[in-house]
């Protein structure tokens, strides 16, 4: 269905850093709106919130082992362009800076 077809992509790609609606569309073959609609009655989220739910997630995960040198090589690790976006998006989402959420 289009539905799996969209969240497969979703869960293999979401690490592109300039991941679009466009993108995704085009890979799956449907429109933009159609998307759009998909993922906010299967997720209730829009496309840029669900996008970076996922990053945030894989983030987590990541802030969780002790592999990664620093919290921007993690945002980046998981898709954001910027650190500053990274932890901006992560505080939103987890009401605190991933360093927090670390505990150091």
């Amino acid at each position: 269905s289009s539905l799996d077809k969209v969240m497969i992509y979703m869960s293999e790609n979401y690490t592109l850093p300039n991941l679009t609606v466009s993108d995704v569309a085009k890979e799956c073959g449907i429109s933009n709106n159609e998307l759009s609609k998909i993922i906010k009655e299967s997720t209730e989220m829009t496309f840029p919130q669900y996008l970076n739910y996922l990053r945030i997630e894989e983030a987590k995960r990541l802030l969780m082992t002790t592999e990664y040198k620093t919290i921007a090589e993690v945002g980046y690790t998981v898709g954001f362009n910027s650190p500053s976006n990274f932890i901006r998006v992560f505080k939103n989402l987890e009401n605190m800076s991933p360093k927090a959420f670390t505990g150091d």
